[in-house]
């Protein structure tokens, strides 16, 4: 492809990148804009609705308690309880006297349909409907309520007519005790006032009110906008539920792209009636309420592709200018990539285009120069490196000659003065003998841990059963060794392995009080490496020195111990040189542990065989 066609589509690319960005950016949120202002009036209207669906309520409950505060009611109910089981004269009295009286509060009440008047067990005894006389309600869930001194509002249905009606319900009491049940059929014509108020819900938008007559199973009291029927059923989705639902569920808060009835997609401002258990529900289509933003969308569509053509012929353009300049620039990186620093962007331009050649040759001239700086700090570091070891070897030959020296003068001294020495004199003597001795274990602690620098690791098949076997050959008194399984045989170099497991050994016997000394050599397999082990039955170490126990000179044994401190230094340095790590575990009187890492070499057993012979 052309570095010309390259510019054009990147400049394309970039430009619509930006446009559409830019585009669905404002989009987005112009579309949120207007999802919030629709969402708040949504949310608005539901308040309000159910403020007015309370208030209706609230005004059924009070007819409610008006029509039982009619204490002659009540007296009449009771007289019919004392004495109608005596005399169908009397029962017949009483029931006339409540039907009057109930036949006037329909009169009085316009919203009233009929009254019924139930005994205690739930049978109606006197009604403004002739045909309801004797009726049983007992099993009613409202009733249930009524008999036990709860004031209720419940649907109910006339399926000849498929009209439905809001049933108060509440006990009657006289004489303080309860003596009946109290229906009232009232028309649900506040409600559906109340409902078919499409104010500010557009083409779409409805106020819903339901009632809960099953788990999956719930009724609209009231006429739905997009149904005819007066009466609807709905059934919970078993794989979303609709919207009446969450009402009834008690949420109540706005749904965006829930289902309703129609298993439209809707926003709904759901709200709960705590006193009558009902939801309600106000909702428009996703569809209507999401209209102005796919008009932005399309808008927004048509302005970008108009911008994209812009752009195209600006690109053109502007590729046209810049490509020469660029080819040379392109060239220059790729030489400079290859790793010839050395060359140099020729453009001479006022443009943007001159200051990134100067930037560039810039650029490269200062890698140049870093390359340069770095070759010659590396080269003296590794001089200072070589000084430091040589220097180190050298003070440490160069002492070891007047100690030497020292300790020969004080053999003679203590040979030809030995009896005219008193003993404190000799002690002091011995004790000089010991101390550069000690000195002297420290040089050689010194050049070892030196030589260790000039030492790159090495790997062969190293036996460690067969070298644990020469350390229980060493003579050093009252100590067992155990190894409590095979150990693996390891990859690294046989002297350095030899020292490492002699420094071990010489620390476990070195801080030992116990008449029987005993070390246990081990090893297992971790998630990742084989850990290896040294136990011994020593002083211990306290906790304080774990993190200072592997660093040169340093020492936690008893005083004047005749230790150097660089043997633990040693075996550090030999494992982490090998890639591995060591630590410890350890208690003060109850011996220590040394854990380390180290790779291992898989061998036969006739490799071994061959291994032990030798």
């Amino acid at each position: 492809m052309k570095l010309k066609t390259e510019i054009l589509l990147v400049f394309l690319i970039v430009g619509a990148c930006l446009t559409i960005g830019t585009g669905v950016l404002y989009f987005y949120n112009a579309r949120q804009i207007i999802l919030e202002a629709a969402s708040n009036q949504l949310e608005s209207l539901s308040a309000t609705k159910k403020h007015r669906l309370e208030s209706i309520i609230y005004k059924k409950q009070e007819e409610l308690r008006l029509v039982q505060s009619r204490l002659f009611q009540a007296e009449y109910l009771y007289q019919y309880n004392v004495f109608g089981q005596l005399s169908d004269t009397v029962a017949q009295s009483d029931r006339r006297l409540i039907t009057k009286n109930i036949k006037k509060l329909t009169h009085d009440i316009e919203s009233f349909k009929n009254i019924h008047v139930l005994n205690k067990e739930g049978i109606v005894i006197a009604s403004t409907d002739s045909g309801s006389i004797h009726f049983n309600f007992s099993y009613f869930d409202f009733v249930q309520k009524a008999l036990k001194l709860e004031n209720s509002i419940y649907p109910i249905i006339d399926y000849k007519t498929d009209d439905i009606y809001l049933c108060l319900a509440g006990p009657i009491y006289y004489k303080q005790k309860l003596q009946g049940a109290l229906l009232i059929e009232t028309t649900t014509a506040d409600l559906a006032t109340l409902t078919g108020d499409y104010t500010g819900l557009g083409n779409t938008g409805e106020t819903t009110i339901g009632q809960l007559l099953a788990d999956t199973v719930a009724c609209f009291i009231t006429p739905t906008r997009n149904k005819e029927c007066k009466f609807e059923k709905v059934f919970l989705n078993k794989i979303e539920p609709q919207s009446i639902f969450l009402a009834l569920a008690g949420n109540e808060k706005l749904f965006l792209n829930v289902l309703d009835y129609n298993h439209k997609r809707v926003a709904a401002s759901c709200r709960y009636i705590a006193a009558t258990q009902w939801g309600i529900v106000t909702k428009i289509d996703m569809d209507e309420l999401m209209a102005p933003a796919e008009a932005l969308k399309w808008m927004s569509i048509r302005i970008g592709l108009g911008a994209l053509f812009f752009l195209f012929l600006v690109s053109m353009i502007l590729a046209s200018s810049i490509v020469k300049p660029i080819n040379k620039i392109s060239e220059v990186a790729r030489k400079v990539s290859q790793g010839d620093w050395s060359q140099q962007v020729r453009i001479h331009s006022n443009n943007e285009l001159g200051d990134l050649a100067v930037s560039f040759n810039r650029m490269t001239k200062s890698l140049i120069e870093a390359q340069e700086n770095l070759e010659l700090k590396i080269e003296e570091l590794d001089k200072s490196n070589v000084s430091l070891e040589k220097f180190a070897f050298v003070v440490s030959h160069d002492l070891r000659s007047p100690l030497n020296s020292v300790l020969g003068i004080a053999e003679l001294l203590g040979t030809g003065n030995m009896g005219s020495l008193n003993d404190d004199g000799l002690q002091m003597l011995k004790l000089m003998q010991n101390k550069i001795e000690h000195m002297k274990g420290m040089i050689a602690g010194i050049l070892e841990f030196a030589r260790l620098n000039h030492q790159l690791p090495t790997h062969e098949v190293v036996d460690l059963e067969l070298l644990i076997a020469r350390l229980k050959s060493l003579d050093c008194g009252n100590v067992a060794i155990e190894v409590a399984q095979e150990l693996p045989p390891l990859n690294m170099n046989t002297v350095v392995a030899e020292q490492l497991f002699q420094n071990l050994w010489s620390n476990a016997v070195k801080y030992n009080k116990s008449e029987q000394k005993k070390i246990v050599f081990s090893a297992y397999q971790s998630e990742n490496d084989t850990v290896y082990s040294v136990t011994d039955n020593g002083i211990g170490i306290g906790v304080s020195h774990f993190d200072t126990i592997f660093e040169i000179f340093h020492t936690v044994g008893p005083k004047g111990s005749d230790s150097t401190g660089i043997g633990l230094a040693i075996v550090k340095k030999i494992v982490e040189s090998y890639g591995g790590k060591i630590w410890i575990k350890s208690q003060l009187g109850e011996g220590s542990t040394f854990f380390f890492t180290l790779p291992y070499a898989q061998v036969n057993s006739t490799i071994k065989q061959v291994l032990q012979t030798y």
